[in-house]
């Protein structure tokens, strides 16, 4: 049985840590997070919203456990010239 997907409301929430701070999004926790979840079979396939540091993230899983998700789209803050990146 599929989960509903609701554009509104977050079905999970769930926080991610390096050693030292929390962080606003981690895909590889997300990912791993929904595949025990699957196997533990806490969720069953179908689509889920997440509540993120970083928004609202869409999580599906397939039929088979597969896990994908959505992202933002990257902001790119700043560029860097290939010198200043490799110097010789």
């Amino acid at each position: 049985m599929s989960a509903p997907l609701n554009r509104t409301q977050p079905q999970t929430s769930k926080c991610a840590f390096t050693p030292t701070a929390e962080v606003d999004f981690c895909g590889h926790a997300t990912l791993a997070t929904f595949s025990l979840l699957w196997k533990q079979q806490t969720l069953s396939a179908g689509n889920y919203i997440q509540a993120t540091g970083a928004g609202l993230l869409k999580v599906s899983i397939t039929e088979n456990g597969q896990v994908s998700m959505d992202q933002q789209l990257p902001e790119f803050l700043q560029t860097f010239s290939a010198d200043v990146i490799a110097p010789y």
